[in-house]
């Protein structure tokens, strides 16, 4: 009798931790051990319906990874979770003992903040939160750089709907998203009205692809010691029949999101390259390079080789003739992306790295990076004027280094003759801006090429080339 006793007790324990284990599953992500979907909304429940003091709050902070999908992509499915499981512990670590992190599925994670009292308290934490997730990652051995854009949505107690209380931070995590990423966004009422209006230009941007309603506009690139034009960067524009001027703020990242970036991206290759056939054709024509920007999403696209390859073909374009500028962003494509710009490289087309300094870059990925450009950020060209500027010291060393490296300099974004000079003085190559030329039509840019440059001046000029 005490032997079956002992054994039905060891029965009943495995029973009951059967049944802890599959409660757990049921409740539980596999992947990451955080609450899901279904345990997260259960404790938001109890939380917002249960009595508490006046001004005691609960807020949701809905988060979205960042450039996890070219993670993902490049370095395979294996790395990816382990770059989930490393991104739930780095948010976890981040909150009080009594939140809770949640994650929803994919790249899509929660947080539950269970006492505040002002809007303030919740987006220091957002702050905390996007900070923790700036900070590169090391994953199956590559060091990969995310960010995250984060909603907010807060609710008084008692709140009987706590989905719709996830469903407004969803909404503001898109407004997040919209402002550049790497940031926050509080829930307003109207999000909802600007969320429909997101979606109804989604489908607009569809159909302006298909009926060709886009154009570019070029803005020329010029060498700082004669200002001589060597260069055309392509910028999209997009004029909506009923909104308006779409500024490319909003336009790129929402053709990232809705996954129009790679019919947009070969819109612009095969427009830009068509215009610079023409343009091959006046008298100053013949060397002229031109710029035009690709996403990491572009770049990681099967069939972009392809695509490259049959539009330099349809216009007679000589590889070299082409620059991409891409990104810092693309350093999280990890190892790949350095054998993808290898292979551009070999077959002739240059590349360069756009808004250097603004990104996740190291020095390392500078020096293994196959590049032929370097692209000054309009952020440190704009602190130039100041006497004592930080700037201009960064400015010099980055100008430096790239020589160094055998880099030719663009310094972008120049509006006032102080820039043009100490740019000059400090030696960068190439100088772009709209004191010297906003972005104009391929007609203007024809004219430019035929027309007569601008006067040198033979100290300066004496100086750049020594």
């Amino acid at each position: 009798q005490a032997g079956v006793a002992m054994r039905n007790g060891q029965l009943v324990a495995e029973q009951r931790a059967m049944r802890d284990q599959l409660e757990h599953r049921a409740f539980h992500d596999g992947l990451t051990g955080l609450p899901n979907r279904a345990r997260f909304l259960q404790r938001l429940e109890e939380s917002v319906t249960r009595p508490a003091p006046e001004d005691e709050q609960a807020a949701v902070l809905f988060i979205d990874l960042d450039r996890f999908k070219p993670v993902n992509d490049s370095l395979g499915h294996d790395a990816g979770n382990e770059l989930l499981i490393a991104v739930a512990q780095r948010l976890v670590g981040s909150i009080s003992a009594h939140d809770i992190v949640g994650r929803l599925g994919g790249d899509e994670f929660v947080v539950l903040l269970d006492r505040v009292r002002t809007a303030d308290e919740a987006t220091v934490v957002a702050e905390r939160l996007v900070t923790a997730l700036n900070e590169p990652f090391v994953v199956a051995s590559h060091e990969v750089a995310i960010s995250c854009s984060v909603g907010i949505a807060i609710a008084p107690r008692p709140f009987t709907n706590p989905a719709e209380l996830v469903r407004r931070a969803d909404q503001a995590m898109y407004r997040a998203k919209a402002g550049g990423r790497a940031r926050w966004a509080l829930y307003q009422a109207g999000h909802d009205t600007a969320s429909v209006t997101r979606l109804q230009l989604e489908a607009d941007l569809r159909t302006a692809l298909q009926r060709d309603q886009l154009r570019l506009v070029y803005q020329p690139v010029y060498r700082a010691y004669d200002q001589s034009i060597v260069a055309v960067e392509a910028l999209v524009r997009w004029d909506h029949p009923q909104h308006g001027a779409i500024p490319p703020s909003t336009l790129i990242p929402m053709a990232e999101e809705s996954g129009l970036i790679v019919d947009l991206g070969r819109w612009v290759l095969r427009t830009a390259t068509r215009s610079h056939a023409q343009w091959r054709q006046a008298p100053r024509g013949g060397s002229l390079l031109l710029g035009v920007n690709v996403s990491p999403s572009q770049l990681n696209h099967p069939g972009f080789s392809a695509d490259l390859d049959r539009i330099l073909g349809e216009t007679a374009m000589p590889p070299s003739s082409l620059l991409l500028e891409v990104t810092e962003n693309v350093v999280a494509l990890g190892s790949e992306l350095v054998d993808l710009l290898s292979a551009l490289r070999a077959r002739g087309v240059r590349l360069a790295l756009d808004d250097f300094g603004q990104g996740q870059t190291s020095l390392r990925h500078l020096r293994e990076l196959p590049l032929d450009v370097l692209k000054i950020d309009k952020v440190f060209v704009d602190g130039l004027a100041g006497e004592e500027s930080l700037d201009r010291a960064i400015v010099r060393s980055v100008i430096g280094l790239a020589h160094e490296l055998g880099l030719r300099v663009i310094a972008e974004g120049i509006e006032s003759e102080n820039q043009l000079q100490l740019l000059r003085e400090m030696r960068a190559d190439l100088i772009q801006g709209y004191l010297l030329h906003r972005p104009t039509g391929p007609d203007q840019i024809s004219v430019l090429l035929g027309g007569v440059p601008a006067p040198v001046d033979a100290r300066v000029a004496a100086g750049a080339r020594a």
